[in-house]
C-alpha cells in the first residue's frame, strides 16, 4: 500500500495574452432573455478640475465600462456560493462591514 501525500498537487494557470487586471469600484449585475447573466463592472474615470489661476477646485468624473462579462445560471450559483464563502472568511478574519 502507497502512503497518501499530505501535500496536494498544484497547477499553475497561465493567464492569457489579453488578460487585463483593473481595479473596479462598482460592479452592475443582471440577466439577458437568452438566461445569460450579465456582471458589468465599473472603474472611475476622474480629472482634476482648477482655475485658470491653477487652485485646485476638486475632481469631476463618472464611472465607465471596464468590463462586461457573461455566465450561465449554472456558473452564477457557484459564483455566488463562492463569494458567501470568501466574505464569511474575510468577516471571520477582520470584521463585518455595515454595507
Amino acid at each position: 500500500m502507497v502512503p497518501k501525500s499530505s501535500v496536494e498537487e498544484e497547477v499553475e494557470v497561465p493567464r492569457a495574452e489579453e488578460f487585463v487586471e483593473v481595479l473596479a469600484g462598482a460592479v452592475v449585475v443582471g440577466f439577458s432573455d437568452d438566461g445569460l447573466f450579465i456582471l458589468e463592472f465599473l472603474k472611475p474615470l476622474t480629472r482634476l478640475v482648477a482655475d485658470k489661476e491653477g487652485r485646485i477646485k476638486g475632481f469631476k468624473g463618472e464611472m465607465q465600462s471596464c468590463a462586461r462579462i457573461y455566465i450561465s445560471y449554472v456558473t452564477a450559483k457557484k459564483l455566488l456560493r463562492t463569494l458567501e464563502e470568501q466574505i464569511r472568511k474575510y468577516e471571520d478574519r477582520f470584521k463585518e462591514l455595515g454595507v
